[in-house]
């Protein structure tokens, strides 16, 4: 079935295929969002001499907004898409602010704009996609239950360990008196209440016991 739809009306963006075939399926949430909203304010404006906009500026209000997410989640996303590359964050100068201290500490404008020439080529592609599947993605994203799983098996881990050292310690208690047993035997016998005198074994008469 056909469409007549030539976007008049409504606004188009160029968006490259392999951003939605490939990347999408393989990109957190925020990720996903920040990757749509940098490809919309660069690719979907033209400048004056009818090309794409290289970057844009965004403030991290902008950000939030367009996103609809909160600062402590699109702060792991920009950090997650630099490290990959897939994004590129400049200064006013062009120079790029690869780490999270250096878009932090750097107090003018932040341009964003989508690696476009990292995916140009198949082979950083693959490489691309083979990193971010071991880097682990919404694929590998950990769900309650699992928390909640490996939560109880570190609990019973640590009562186990705290019972073993337990033993430990017990048997090498009995350990070390069994040696002072031996060493001093007279320590070891029992008072019977009897004392020597002249050859005779007479009652100690010792004062009566108080409890």
């Amino acid at each position: 079935m056909r469409t007549d739809f030539q976007g008049r009306g409504f606004g188009t963006t160029p968006f490259p295929d392999w951003l939605l075939d490939k990347l999408m399926p393989r990109l957190r949430d925020v990720e996903w969002r920040l990757i749509c909203v940098l490809v919309r304010q660069t690719l979907g404006w033209q400048t004056g001499d009818g090309k794409r906009k290289h970057s844009d500026w965004l403030s991290h209000s902008q950000l939030r907004r367009r996103t609809g997410r909160s600062s402590s989640a699109i702060s792991p996303a920009i950090d997650f898409l630099c490290r990959n590359r897939l994004i590129e964050v400049e200064d006013g100068q062009g120079q790029p602010l690869r780490t999270a201290f250096e878009r932090r500490r750097h107090r003018g404008r932040l341009f964003f704009r989508v690696n476009l020439e990292r995916l140009r080529f198949k082979q950083k592609r693959l490489r691309l996609i083979k990193r971010i599947h071991i880097a682990g993605t919404t694929r590998n994203t950990i769900t309650k239950e699992a928390v909640v799983r490996a939560t109880k098996t570190n609990t019973d881990s640590s009562i186990q360990k705290s019972e073993s050292i337990k033993r430990q310690w017990q048997h090498l208690g009995k350990s070390l008196k069994g040696r002072r047993d031996r060493t001093n035997p007279r320590q070891a016998q029992p008072n019977l209440g009897f004392k020597r005198t002249g050859g005779s074994e007479n009652v100690d008469e010792s004062p009566e016991q108080t409890f």
